[in-house]
C-alpha cells in the first residue's frame, strides 16, 4: 500500500475479493460513466464533471472494466469549468492531471498479482 492513502483503497479490494470467492463465472461488474467528478464518490463534495456522460459498461473482469472506463473518459475532450487544469483534450490523461501519483485502474486493485486479478 502506498503511504499517504491510507487502508482503505486496500482494504476496499480485500473485501471484494472475498465477496466475490467461489462465485467465478456468476459475477459481471457495471460501471456507470455518468457525472464524472473529479474526486471519487465517497468525497463530501463533488465538483463538476469533467467530461460529459458516457454511458454504463460491461464486463466479467474488475480490473479490465477498470481501465476501460479510464480509457473512455481519458479519449474524451474534458468539459470547461471544472477543476481539471491540464490534459484536457481528448486523449490526454484526465485523473492523471487531477492526481500527480495515479496510474490507472490497476493502481486502484494493487496489483493484479497480489490480488490474483488478471484479464479473462
Amino acid at each position: 500500500m502506498e503511504r499517504g492513502h491510507g487502508a482503505f483503497p486496500e482494504k476496499n479490494v480485500e473485501y471484494a475479493l472475498a465477496a466475490l470467492h467461489g462465485k467465478k463465472g456468476k459475477v459481471a461488474f457495471l460501471n456507470f460513466l455518468t457525472q464524472i467528478s473529479p474526486a471519487c464518490d465517497c468525497y463530501g463534495h463533488s465538483d463538476a464533471p469533467i467530461v460529459h456522460d458516457l454511458g454504463i459498461m460491461a464486463s466479467v473482469d474488475p480490473v479490465a472494466i477498470d481501465q476501460a472506463s479510464v480509457d473512455m473518459v481519458t479519449g474524451r475532450k474534458a468539459l470547461e469549468g471544472t477543476s481539471l487544469a491540464a490534459n484536457k483534450n481528448s486523449g490526454e490523461d484526465k485523473f492523471g492531471a487531477l492526481y500527480q501519483r495515479w496510474t490507472g485502474a490497476y493502481s486502484w486493485c494493487m496489483g493484479k498479482d497480489r490480488f490474483g486479478f488478471a484479464p479473462v
